[in-house]
């Protein structure tokens, strides 16, 4: 079955699991309506089945997070069974702690190293805004311990065990929180309206209120009603579709958002400060909302934001201002890099011909030597156009120069890719064969001269190539660029000598 059914088959069994469930929940259908826990396994089981799935699709190196997001399901999981046994099978609520708290605690840690591992993989920018995230998540720490665990500790008999199970899910709606925060404003904001984004800031939200209600619950004595069954299970079937969606590189190439930027860095900044004017509120009310001394502080607080305000706004228009003046450097970079490379192109090619010109060559030859110990093969052609100085005189100079252009035709058309072929001056040529033993440069001069004479243009003037050749075994102890021009140009001459339009190979009885 494939992925994407699979996970089709997966959403399609928890929409009919939660439409089954109130179904019964309404209609008070028995015997379901006396094992609503056990009933409600339903979901977590999905979940499993989901983050299996999203686990094994995942490429090897980004599996590690979404393997300890499964290890948090399946140990919530068993939680959820163990409390299932005791309230449905055996008839009493477990006390607190028990052993279903320790798959509980166990499954905070476990999300707590998934989250930080998530992070790291995806290179979230963190330092950049660590403090604002730490305050913000400080002041909502505030507000859990005054109006949660504050009133846990004032209850009568009250003891130890209960409330720190109650700090470890305070703790952990503190992580789920920054998890939130840090998917918000730690990611590129390229990638803020993408789904994977969107469905795990939704589900560490839900994790964030299934902790706040069961705390509330908690702290007035009351029963969790069985109504709420399906939506333990909902951020962690959430969690496990986003694991099925390996991540796409296509949101890696999206163009930048500066306004989105924007909006995220004046949200991200403000927020500490307005989680501070609900603490204040919240002491003004409990205490005397019109006391001076509380007003004065208010203000303050209102004076420090407004101040950064100013800053934001000048940093963005400095940041307006830096983007503005790299744009025009980046064009001016573009224009000077091409300018260089047609200065170097001119530095390089023969303007007529586009072939290599002589200073090319003389470069190229240098760069041809082998490494010390090692032995290769060069062949060198000198070319020479039979007659060139009759065919401008003839026909003038820029039939001269087309004869020049369609020879250079001729010869790109014959050589290889590592090949270099130049105007060595006038009208003649030179060609550099790396690798080429005797014949191999024999049979590019054929090829050559074959090639000129089925030409129209150059035929029909009777234009012919006078070709001498050589090839050397050399080594970085006996190469020379001299030598080799020096063999190729004898046996150009006894080219020529010989009646011209033809090719000599140097041979030292030369």
């Amino acid at each position: 079955m494939e992925l994407a059914q699979k996970r089709k088959l997966a959403i399609a069994a928890y929409l009919l699991y939660v439409v089954f469930y109130y179904i019964i929940l309404f209609l008070e259908i028995e015997p379901f309506i006396s094992y609503t826990s056990t009933f409600g396994l339903i979901g977590d089981c999905i979940a499993l089945f989901l983050f299996w799935t999203g686990v094994r699709c995942q490429p090897s190196d980004k599996r590690k997070p979404w393997f300890w997001f499964a290890v948090t399901c399946a140990l919530y999981t068993g939680g959820e069974a163990l409390w299932a046994y005791y309230s449905d099978f055996l008839g009493i609520a477990p006390n607190t702690p028990s052993l279903c708290d320790l798959f509980y605690v166990s499954n905070s840690f476990a999300s707590l190293y998934a989250i930080v591992c998530y992070v790291r993989q995806t290179g979230i920018e963190f330092r950049s805004i660590a403090f604002d995230l730490f305050v913000s998540a400080f002041a909502v720490g505030g507000i859990l311990y005054n109006f949660v665990l504050q009133p846990l500790l004032e209850r009568e008999g009250a003891n130890l065990a209960p409330i720190l199970i109650n700090f470890n899910m305070s703790v952990a709606d503190l992580m789920f929180l920054v998890a939130i925060l840090l998917l918000v404003f730690g990611a590129d904001a390229r990638q803020f309206f993408t789904k994977r984004i969107l469905l795990m800031s939704l589900s560490f939200l839900c994790f964030f209120a299934i902790d706040q209600i069961t705390l509330v619950f908690d702290i007035y004595d009351m029963e969790l009603p069985a109504a709420l069954e399906p939506f333990w299970s909902f951020p962690l079937t959430l969690l496990g579709f986003v694991s099925t969606y390996p991540e796409d590189k296509k949101e890696l190439d999206l163009p930048p958002r500066p306004r989105l930027e924007a909006v995220l860095e004046y949200v991200r900044v403000l927020l500490p400060y307005g989680l501070t004017f609900c603490i204040l509120f919240l002491v003004g009310f409990k205490f005397n909302l019109l006391d001076s001394l509380f007003l004065w502080a208010i203000l303050l607080v209102v004076l420090l934001s407004l101040r950064q305000i100013f800053i934001l706004l000048r940093n963005h228009r400095l940041m307006a201002t830096i983007r503005e003046n790299e744009k025009r450097l980046n064009l001016q970079n573009s224009e000077l890099h091409r300018l260089n490379q047609k200065i170097l192109h001119d530095a390089e090619i023969d303007f007529l011909t586009q072939l290599a010109n002589r200073r090319y060559i003389d470069q190229t030859f240098i760069r041809l030597a082998p490494p010390e110990g090692v032995e290769a093969s060069l062949g060198v052609l000198l070319i020479d156009v039979d007659f060139f100085k009759r065919i401008n005189d003839t026909y003038g100079h820029q039939m001269g120069d087309f004869v020049l252009k369609q020879i250079a035709a001729c010869i790109r058309s014959v050589i290889r890719g590592d090949d270099i072929a130049g105007r060595f001056g006038g009208d003649e040529f030179i060609l550099l064969l790396p690798g080429a033993n005797a014949d191999a440069t024999a049979t590019v001069a054929e090829r050559l001269t074959q090639k000129v004479r089925e030409n129209g243009a150059l035929s029909s003037r009777s234009v012919t190539l006078s070709i001498g050749g050589t090839s050397q075994t050399i080594t970085g102890a006996n190469y020379s660029s001299e030598q080799l021009l020096k063999q190729a140009d004898d046996a150009l001459y006894h080219a020529k000598e010989n009646g011209r339009d033809q090719f000599v190979m140097y041979r030292e009885e030369n």
